[in-house]
């Protein structure tokens, strides 16, 4: 990445000859805004996950993992025993990026644990960031080694366990406290790795496609939101079209998937077809299938074959949503 001032020194030959950006690169700007930043208190936390909900900017991760996972954490790594019957050993952790905090103190106000002789110290406080920069450097490279939590063990119906799912919407350069992030973030968490957005021009266009840098990334098998603007008289249809066109798909793949059932197995078509998708485990038993279907589909030696080949991925149900901030609300 390069920073202000230096665009006449990269070459045309460099540039995406496609018209395609790398996402997820909002991580690497660092634009350290703020001195104060948010620093956790581990001792008073409840692991309500609240600050980490409200977060504008997903600076604020939770992780729970196996306690023999701490052996070789760095020198003041923070830790709990994780707040939740029959789980002796097993430690929760709360990661600040301390570089990316923009110190609107949100999450000091909705955090609900305050200690009882200093009601105003709370489980999270704004603080100097300069002390302890270097060392959570170090804490973050470790939190991120940490394995990512099993989607289908978190209760996706309360924000203590929303925490532990990973953002697909990170580190946006919207104003320090907006209110519209917050929501794509939580979006993201729920449906980000089969997501399609449509989006309204205004803020959410700024901070979203704000190229080269975007906030918008991928899990660890490359799967994240699709993202695409229009303008926002038009964002309406814009993602009708979306909804009509991810049907369209859907309809195609399953119309080549009956007439290959022959060579395909008659079972295995049977159960993508039938698959309900309603739940996180559910979706995950239809990925593996669409994995088997395309493995079967690379040794078929037909048209059609090559053909259901290139829409399978749309057997997996698409969420689609339509995005818009200040400027399609009232403008």
């Amino acid at each position: 990445m390069r920073g202000p001032g230096s665009g006449d020194d990269l070459r045309v030959s460099q540039l995406p000859a496609d018209g395609t950006w790398p996402s997820g690169t909002a991580e690497y700007e660092k634009r350290n805004v703020s001195e104060a930043v948010a620093i956790w208190d581990s001792q008073l936390c409840i692991q309500c996950g609240q600050c980490g909900f409200a977060c504008p900017h997903s600076v604020i991760r939770s992780k729970y993992y196996p306690e023999a996972a701490l052996k070789g954490a760095p020198e003041g790594f923070k830790s709990a025993p994780v707040n939740s019957r029959g789980n002796p050993d097993v430690r929760f952790s709360l990661q600040i990026y301390l570089e990316d905090c923009t110190g609107c103190a949100i999450c000091v106000e909705v955090c609900p644990a305050a200690q009882a002789l200093e009601p105003a110290r709370k489980a999270i406080n704004l603080g100097a960031k300069g002390p302890i920069l270097e060392s959570s450097r170090r804490h973050i490279r470790f939190f991120e080694s940490l394995s990512l939590n099993d989607r289908s063990r978190v209760d996706f119906a309360t924000v203590r366990g929303m925490q532990f799912l990973q953002p697909l919407f990170e580190f946006p350069g919207a104003c320090a406290g907006c209110g519209e992030t917050p929501y794509l973030k939580v979006l993201t968490q729920l449906f980000g790795d089969r997501m399609q957005v449509a989006n309204a021009t205004g803020c959410s266009s700024i901070y979203g496609g704000n190229l080269p840098v975007t906030p918008w990334s991928t899990d660890a098998a490359g799967r994240g939101p699709a993202w695409s603007n229009s303008l926002f008289e038009d964002n309406a249809e814009f993602g009708l079209g979306f909804r009509l066109a991810a049907d369209q798909h859907r309809g195609l793949a399953e119309r080549l998937l009956r007439e290959l059932a022959p060579q395909l197995g008659g079972t295995l078509v049977h159960e993508l077809l039938a698959a309900p998708q309603r739940s996180e485990s559910e979706l995950r038993k239809q990925r593996e299938r669409i994995a088997l279907l395309k493995s079967r589909l690379e040794q078929l030696d037909c048209a059609g074959g090559l053909d259901l080949l290139s829409v399978a991925d749309h057997l997996l149900r698409r969420s689609v949503w339509i995005v818009g901030g200040d400027g399609w609300a009232y403008d």
